[in-house]
């Protein structure tokens, strides 16, 4: 009988992960996930983490996820997104979706 090969989790799917600070054990888990897909032929497009980027944070993912990982820092919306009629709500609110978005009480 043959044997099973590794298991593979969400290969077909991207993961989403949010407040990944909270989480510094979770850097070396993704490691072996990263590595474990890569032996199955996907390269890219598993991970999305999400969270407060601090140095500290910035520095363990870089020694962990070496070679695995990217960065992309997203600025707050700005006037030319949301149009002329939000200026003041996004000057007063700033510019981080949900704080724009909430409904005033």
């Amino acid at each position: 009988m043959p044997q099973p090969g590794p298991p593979t989790y969400h290969l077909s799917e991207l993961v989403i992960l949010d407040e990944v600070h909270r989480a510094p054990g979770l850097f070396p888990v993704l490691r072996g996930l990263i590595d474990q897909a890569r032996r199955c032929g996907k390269r890219a497009g598993l991970y999305l983490l999400l969270g407060s980027a601090s140095l500290g944070l910035l520095q363990q993912s870089g020694e962990t996820l070496a070679g695995r990982i990217a960065y992309l820092e997203l600025a707050p919306l700005d006037l030319l997104e949301v149009g002329a009629k939000q200026a003041e709500t996004l000057w007063l609110r700033g510019g981080f979706p949900e704080s724009l978005t909430v409904p005033s009480h």
